[in-house]
């Protein structure tokens, strides 16, 4: 009993260190917006920089994601993941 009492802690600030991670990297984009039409140059910016992984410490790079939508709302042209 108290093995699974002490790895929640544990689990849980994996967790938050991971959110706060992502709020950091979006959290710029969400206070200003880019115009119009630079998103895409914008997440593209990012995802050539090197973070700090939330957990390891370690410098890292992630790359750009594509966007998954759900299925009713992707049309043909949508890529299916």
């Amino acid at each position: 009993m108290n093995h699974a009492m002490s790895e929640e802690p544990r689990i849980s600030r994996s967790h938050e260190q991971w959110a706060r991670f992502r709020f950091s990297v979006v959290g710029p984009l969400l206070a200003a917006p880019p115009e119009r039409g630079q998103l895409q140059s914008q997440l593209e910016k990012l995802a050539a920089q090197k973070w700090r992984h939330p957990i390891s410490g370690q410098w890292v790079q992630f790359g750009e994601a594509e966007p998954v939508l759900p299925p009713a709302t992707c049309p043909a042209v949508c890529r299916r993941v």
